[in-house]
Order: C-alpha cells, then structure tokens, then sequence
C-alpha cells in the first residue's frame, strides 16, 4: 500500500517537473526609441574619445528586460544632426539598469543613415557584460566594412537577453541611457532641414524685393 502511494507521488512529482521544464520562456521585443542632441556629447568623458549619458540630455524612458527579451534600441539624433568619427575603434549604445548582475547578452549594432536605414551593422556576438547594464561593446573589427571616417545619423542595437548570472534576477529596469566611443577625432554635423532651407530661401527673397523696391523709390525721387 504503501509503496503504491509512494511511486504514485513519485510520478505526479515527475510530472510537475516536466510541466515546468517545458514552460515557454518569456520573449518579448521591448522597443526604445530615445533621441539625443548631438551637441551634448562630451569630449573625453569618463575616459572615452566621446560620450554622454542620463535622461536629459536624452529623451527618457523606463523598460524592464527579463531573460529572453530583445532590446530594441534606437538612438535618433535631432533632425539635421549627423556625427562624423574619424578611425573608429570602439563604439557603445547601452542603457544602466537598477540591479547589479553581469548578463551574457546576443545582439548587433547599426550606425543609420539620415532616413532611418542602416548604413553599417556589425556582425552579431555573444559576450558578457557586468555589472549594471545592456547594449554590447562593439569594435571596428566587428563591423564588416567600415570606412576610415563616418558619419552617420543615429544608432540601432538589436540584442537579447539570453541569461543574468546573478543567481534570482530574472529582470531589471533600464532607465539611463548612454552612448561611447573611443577614436581618433570626431565632429557634429548639423544640416539644416529642407523647411529650414525653404524659410530661408524665402526671407531672402522677401528681403531682396523689399531693398529692390526701395532702391528704385529712392532712385526716382533723385531723377
């Protein structure tokens, strides 16, 4: 009798297990779109040939990631805005997060066009990061071809979550956004914008008629 009791416990303490064994992960795309003024990026900040960070300067969000997320993360320089960097050799868009845990993380970088594309993306890796961020390390070597100088209007990074080495942290809240390179040089570019360059055609003209006409005022009066 009582062995029956005990291999029926047997088999539904079994069965549990492989409930919870094949229980899909949680895989959500969690997408960020933040937008930085060029101008506030800062010579040699912590180190690096350029960096900046924190919400303001950029626009804030707040997201969590659990294990099996993708961070979709698209930093949008303002309209006009390009950033030029001359011999890249290490390039960073990431965001801290609220707990300490070092996570191994799968993903790739895109330095984008002034339309939104892609202009160069990185080959995909798997690597760990500590302690208190996501959003990989990429070098120049990473990116399949790169010119010796670029100039580019924003960045992508697409990477997962694949696991927190912490032992109980599932998740963690992003929240502090930040961007750094080391290279030889940089420069912002900022170009105007077709309206911009409308309005300005526009007032020129407007100015050109008015000192037309007041040229040729002035000029009838002295005949």
């Amino acid at each position: 009798m009582n062995r029956k009791i005990s291999l029926t416990a047997l088999a539904i303490a079994v069965a549990v297990l492989c409930t919870v064994g094949v229980a899909p992960a949680r895989a959500a795309t969690v997408t960020v779109v933040t937008t930085l003024d060029v101008n506030d990026i800062q010579a040699g900040l912590s180190g690096w040939t350029g960096g900046v960070q924190n919400a303001p300067p950029f626009s804030p969000f707040s997201v969590d990631l659990y294990v099996g997320d993708t961070f979709d993360y698209t930093i949008d320089f303002l309209p006009g805005q390009e950033l030029t960097i001359d011999n890249l050799s290490a390039i960073w868009a990431f965001s801290y997060a609220d707990i300490m845990s070092k996570v191994e993380g799968t993903g790739a970088l895109s330095l984008l066009g002034p339309t939104g594309a892609p202009l160069y993306t990185s080959n995909s890796k798997t690597d760990t990061e500590g302690d208190y961020h996501f959003g990989q390390f990429f070098y120049a070597s990473d990116f399949p071809v790169l010119p010796a100088s670029v100039t580019f209007a924003g960045l992508h990074y697409v990477g997962t979550v694949d696991q927190y080495l912490e032992s109980g942290v599932t998740v963690r809240t992003y929240s502090d956004p930040a961007l750094y390179f080391n290279a030889d040089s940089y420069s912002n570019n900022s170009v105007p914008e077709p309206s911009s360059v409308l309005m300005l055609g526009t007032g020129l003209l407007v100015f050109g008629g008015t000192f037309k006409r007041k040229f040729f005022s002035a000029r009838n009066r002295n005949l």
